[in-house]
């Protein structure tokens, strides 16, 4: 967040601090998790065809994967976005 003072232990390059959070829409939120859980699930499903193959892993795993990690990436970006414009007071 541009201007937000509060910090964190862990060294994140991007986060959204425990205010600005809640205002964050809880659909989007819902949404970024989710992308979150299908990426990782998706990890986990080729490691298990990895281990299975000897490192073989499908090329179509491999486009899912590469498919949400662009689906997290711009739910993240859409956070951010939408708790910038509710500080800022534009919603």
């Amino acid at each position: 967040m541009p201007f937000c003072r509060r910090s964190t232990k862990e060294q994140y390059s991007e986060w959204i601090c425990s205010v600005h959070w809640p205002m964050v829409p809880k659909r989007t939120r819902q949404r970024r998790s989710q992308a979150k859980r299908l990426l990782k699930r998706a990890h986990l499903h080729a490691d298990r065809e990895a281990r299975k193959t000897q490192g073989y892993i499908s090329t179509w795993r491999m486009n899912r994967i590469g498919a949400l990690r662009r689906i997290a990436s711009a739910s993240w970006e859409r956070c951010k976005r939408e708790a910038i414009e509710a500080a800022g007071g534009l919603r």
